[in-house]
């Protein structure tokens, strides 16, 4: 698969990167380091997303070249898509861009819910995050491993792993770090950059979102939401919720948590995690998304009670069959 790819590149002179809409760490230290690593190869790059770049990942050298969707002007013939299920996760302006100009599209991505929706896919499920998957791929090419693209490197699989806490980190995932650890990436300043550099309004937004939390009578299950109106309120955003889920999921004997995000009137954007034999990528296939057996994601019309009603079900019902 890489050989393909390899081949692939070099028919190609325009290249655009893209990833999926709400970009979390993965997904940016993706596109950024397979930007500046093509870029080495004398390609002309057009990093795109639909939407900002949450604050907290603006320190990678790299970040700033990300333009969103209404600022493109060339007609790459060639669209990488890294840490993306599937196109409709692009975003529609994006996707309509992708439709009309129909570049050749690869597919780097670690989902076991991935659509293979390129010309070329490279989907390794076991690996631990889309950057170790772009970090082999760079390795191929045979691209200096600077420190600026080590960084986002370690971005990536640091944040898809929970700093190396969940399952999916493996002996070949520590193997790569350690090499990016060798290429000059500092963990405690970057990490120091990503967990303790919080703008207050996150923390004023956990305040709020404490008290909803919610556990079932035998204690598997816990949730935790936010509306719309608080969201407003506070002048909170997406980034501003990363991580919520994380709480419910710490306590003793919780097997899957949940997070329930009011994005709009009737659209409820649900975070699973899964810390038992739960797999939430099947749950949240129920609803449409998808993910990793450990943690995955969906987006639900209807309002805030009655989603939470509905996944709260199904995820009940799916943990007592384990």
């Amino acid at each position: 698969m890489i050989d393909k790819i390899i081949a692939e590149l070099d028919k190609h002179k325009q290249i655009m990167i893209t990833s999926h809409i709400i970009p979390d760490g993965d997904s940016i230290g993706s596109m950024i380091a397979m930007g500046l690593a093509l870029e080495a190869l004398g390609k002309e790059i057009t990093l795109v997303n639909n939407d900002r770049i949450p604050e907290q990942y603006q320190f990678l050298k790299g970040s700033e070249a990300i333009q969103l969707p209404s600022a493109l002007k060339a007609s790459p013939s060639l669209c990488i898509a890294v840490d993306l299920t599937g196109l409709d996760r692009v975003g529609d302006t994006l996707q309509n861009f992708i439709h009309r100009e129909k570049p050749v599209i690869i597919n780097i991505d670690h989902h076991v819910s991935n659509q293979y929706f390129g010309q070329i896919n490279f989907v390794d499920a076991d690996a631990a995050a889309a950057g170790q998957i772009v970090y082999e791929l760079i390795a191929a090419l045979n691209i200096p491993l600077t420190v600026d693209i080590a960084s986002a490197l370690y971005v990536a699989i640091a944040t898809d792993t929970g700093s190396f806490q969940y399952e999916s980190t493996r002996p070949r995932t520590m193997e790569i770090t350690a090499r990016l650890l060798e290429a000059g990436v500092n963990p405690g300043k970057i990490n120091q950059l990503l967990y303790d550099n919080q703008p207050l309004v996150k923390l004023r937004l956990l305040e709020k979102v404490l008290p909803t939390l919610t556990v079932s009578e035998d204690g598997k299950v816990a949730y935790m939401w936010v509306d719309l109106k608080t969201m407003h309120k506070l002048g909170a955003d997406n980034e501003h919720c990363d991580g919520l889920v994380n709480y419910p999921r710490s306590l003793r004997g919780v097997e899957v948590a949940l997070f329930f995000r009011q994005i709009a009137k009737n659209k409820i954007k649900v975070a699973f995690r899964s810390k038992g034999k739960a797999d939430v990528n099947d749950i949240a296939g129920k609803f449409g998304g998808g993910g990793h057996a450990k943690a995955a994601g969906c987006t639900m019309t209807g309002t805030l009670p009655e989603v939470i009603r509905k996944v709260v079900t199904v995820t009940q019902q799916e943990v007592n069959k384990n």
